[in-house]
């Protein structure tokens, strides 16, 4: 009797203990949360004025992709596919290339929580990614060095980072914001699964961030789980036993990438196409704003001097003091072979540095090896770029130096000190934002996007396989008629046209005389007068046939904008042979996530134009209920999708971008067996 006293007495006491533990550790938990939700909200104040539009490019496309992520919701496409209002509501496939899950989630906070105000939605989501990648680092650096104010302190360092505050307040960049708060939580799962591979629930965990990761920020997915690979290799080849749990990994990260196929495959299979893909396959612009070796390691920020862009920062990140001291004590350390005392710390600060140089050299790139590099690791875009992982491997690393300077003796005097520290380190980076001249209000009624609008169009002139037929060329897509400046038009195109004419019609603020010019020949004179005006102008096929350069010159030869409202190169089609977008347009309406168009076709129309720009095995169009295969058609610069009608009737056409259909049932199996293994797990745990 007395022996089960006892037991139960023990039981008691152990459930008491458990019990303690927790609350210690929720409450814990709610201060850390307090304390990096009031460092995040200091990061982001230069750029957190309400109703007000900070004057960043990406903040404001962004804001753009934003507002429309409603309405393509409201629309119900699920998942985020095209931008409704982008190129007159022809259906830009934004999100089904770039970021869909983070533009769902704020355009669904914006919906839902902040209906009036998108801006607060973004901040929210800013905010939100902030707290959770500093709780989330220092949970990470908890475990490698297991000390509770190295840890915190990591994490202030990781949210501190020159870099991180140049993507919050210099660049407003929300997908890459957002990535990096997810950053530590998919290293921490991925730990997790390399020291537990048989766990479902990990495997589970890490297949579901993965995809998150992958569809939030595809540069940040791709160059972070390629370094947690190489650390992970390094760290088996010293322990050869755990050849398994790497395996084991990157089976988890293929399950997420199944689940993404719907998003990854168009990326990767068809981007090469877009008119963006120059960027990412022009090795020297990866180059451009360049970090020198002093930029990286400059105490203070330091701006650009050559080549800028406002759609480009002016400004250099740098690695930041307290990550680059502690890498260099950790260096010391390591040659001296002293010790943390911590084991763990001691086990990985090894591998964790190698790695820290790999991305510092990416970053730095004194030498173009990206010559040779996959094409998968061109989506940096801009070296400096990887400043992004060189952040993520410098905190952990500050976590081993601040217990290896302090033997481990650190407690919250420290804490507060070093935070107070790292903060006065980072003041450098902390801009005066400017507001955007353009009110919120004003924006929200017209949210276009104000830069690379044109980025994912198929590059016709590099690729004219697409092309089926031409209507009209777009010589100029800015809205303006530059003089004195050349135009090139690609020459298999012009050899198509019946009866090649250029068509100019605008606004001129002023009098001039303008001359046309084929490849430096002058073909017509006009005098334009102040006002709105309209110039025909045909061109001799056979003359010049293989016509590339057009030019219109002034007498005083300077370059100026002359603002029009067409400048196209037309004549390529027998007049009635196609009905075009404008004859077309009128008769069509959005219906869910749909375009229906009901037309009236005459006799004799041989082709269709359609609202819809024309990507290859991505659109469902049907005809009076039955579907259709689709061709092409540029119409002002843009190819359309443009159908075969049936000519003398009436034609019902419904228009709706689906994506690649064998990507999205790859998609749906794996959802369907990551669903099927989540209600494994729960059965297994109800029953067990």
């Amino acid at each position: 009797m007395q022996e089960l006293v006892s037991t139960e007495a023990t039981t008691l006491k152990a459930t008491n203990n458990e019990r303690a533990s927790t609350k210690t550790s929720r409450l814990e938990h709610f201060w850390l949360f307090l304390f990096y939700s009031i460092i995040a909200i200091a990061l982001i104040s230069p750029i957190s004025s309400s109703g007000v539009i900070p004057n960043l490019a990406d903040y404001i496309n962004h804001l753009a992709g934003i507002i429309q992520a409603k309405d393509a919701l409201l629309q119900g496409q699920f998942p985020l596919r095209t931008m409704p209002l982008e190129h007159n509501g022809w259906g830009y496939p934004l999100y089904q290339f770039y970021a869909p899950t983070s533009y769902a989630v704020v355009g669904l906070i914006y919906w839902l929580i902040t209906p009036s105000d998108p801006l607060i939605a973004f901040q929210i989501v800013i905010l939100t990614s902030l707290v959770m990648g500093g709780f989330f680092m220092y949970r990470l650096a908890y475990w490698f060095i297991q000390s509770k104010p190295a840890a915190i302190l990591a994490g202030v360092a990781y949210l501190c980072a020159p870099y991180y505050l140049v993507i919050i307040n210099h660049l407003g960049s929300l997908q890459e914001i957002i990535a990096l708060g997810m950053l530590p939580l998919v290293l921490q799962y991925t730990l997790q699964r390399y020291f537990q591979p048989q766990n479902p629930v990990i495997l589970l965990k890490l297949s579901l961030v993965t995809y998150l990761f992958f569809t939030i920020h595809l540069p940040t997915a791709i160059y972070a789980l390629t370094l947690f690979s190489i650390l992970l290799f390094a760290i088996t080849c010293k322990n050869r036993s755990r050849w398994r749990s790497l395996v084991s990994v990157f089976i988890a990260y293929a399950f997420g990438c199944l689940m993404a196929v719907w998003f990854l495959a168009p990326a990767g299979l068809f981007a090469k196409y877009f008119l963006i893909n120059e960027v990412y396959t022009d090795t020297s612009y990866l180059s451009r704003f360049h970090p020198t070796l002093s930029n990286l390691l400059s105490p203070a920020a330091a701006l650009t001097t050559g080549f800028k862009s406002s759609a480009l920062m002016t400004i250099h990140p740098a690695v930041g003091l307290p990550i680059v001291s502690a890498a260099a004590i950790c260096i010391y350390a390591l040659f001296n072979k002293l010790s943390s005392g911590r084991k763990r710390a001691d086990y990985w600060m090894p591998a964790l540095l190698m790695i820290f140089f790999i991305s510092f050299l990416l970053a730095w790139s004194p030498i173009n090896f990206w010559r040779v590099m996959p094409n998968a690791l061109m989506v940096a875009t801009h070296c400096w770029r990887l400043l992004a992982q060189v952040i993520w491997i410098g905190a952990l690393l500050f976590a081993w130096a601040v217990y290896w300077l302090f033997k481990g003796k650190l407690d919250k005097k420290h804490v507060i000190a070093g935070t107070m520290l790292i903060i006065l380190c980072a003041n450098p980076w902390f801009p005066v934002a400017e507001n955007f001249k353009v009110s919120l209000a004003d924006f929200i009624k017209s949210p276009k996007l104000l830069y690379n609008a044109h980025s994912l169009l198929i590059n016709y002139n590099q690729y004219p396989n697409f092309v089926s037929r031409i209507e009209s060329i777009r010589v100029d897509i800015s809205g303006n008629l530059l003089t004195n400046t050349e135009y090139t038009v690609p020459e298999p195109l012009v050899n198509l046209a019946l009866k090649p004419m250029i068509t100019i019609a605008g606004k001129s603020p002023e009098n001039m005389q303008l001359t046309a010019k084929v490849n430096g020949a002058a073909i017509a004179t006009k005098t334009i007068k102040t006002g709105e005006f309209t110039w025909n102008i045909p061109i001799s096929f056979a003359q010049h046939k293989t016509a590339t350069k057009l030019e219109f010159t002034t007498k005083n030869k300077s370059v100026a904008k002359l603002p029009v409202q067409e400048f196209l190169l037309t004549g390529f089609l027998h007049e009635g042979e196609v009905m075009s977008l404008k004859q077309v347009a009128p008769s069509c309406t959005q219906q869910g996530n749909k375009k229906v168009c009901r037309i009236d076709v005459p006799v004799g129309v041989s082709a269709v134009e359609l609202p819809a720009l024309y990507y290859p095995q991505m659109l469902r169009i049907t005809l009076n209920g039955k579907e259709v295969n689709y061709d092409s058609t540029i119409y002002q610069g843009k190819l359309l999708a443009s159908i075969e009608p049936v000519a003398g009737t009436t034609n019902i056409i419904t228009i709706e971008f689906t994506g690649m259909q064998w990507a999205n049932k790859m998609s749906w199996l794996g959802w369907g067996l990551w669903l099927l293994l989540l209600s494994m797990c729960f059965i297994k745990r109800v029953y067990r």
